[in-house]
């Protein structure tokens, strides 16, 4: 299984993880045992996440001190989450127009889409 299909599956399961995990039983939540795998797949995605979101900063600021961005620091943050979004999409989108592809054709077509 793939990145963007846990995503799908961990977002797919919100309202099961919300509602699932803590349950109330005369007044009192109680942790709902069953549910821990859900949990468990939840703090990989959002650990995944993270490290791209600080991998993605870290090229954005480099490629700006290195010339090929032009951008105020204070915008790095806004930049990356921009790229991010722009990036996710890209792969989600280029698989269905172009099936055929391989995946390193469609990230080094999607980073220079964004350059």
């Amino acid at each position: 299984m793939g990145f963007y299909s846990i995503v799908a599956e961990v977002s797919d399961l919100n309202p099961y993880i919300r509602e699932g995990i803590f349950h109330s039983e005369g007044g009192y939540p109680h942790l709902n045992l069953f549910n821990w795998k859900y949990l468990y797949l939840l703090k990989q995605v959002i650990d995944i996440n993270n490290f791209l979101d600080e991998w993605a900063n870290e090229i954005i600021v480099h490629s700006k001190n290195i010339g090929i961005l032009v951008f105020d620091d204070e915008d790095a943050e806004n930049i990356t989450e921009i790229a991010l979004i722009i990036g996710r999409h890209w792969l989600d989108y280029s698989r269905k127009k172009y099936p055929n592809k391989p995946n390193d054709y469609l990230r080094k077509k999607g980073i220079n889409l964004l350059i």
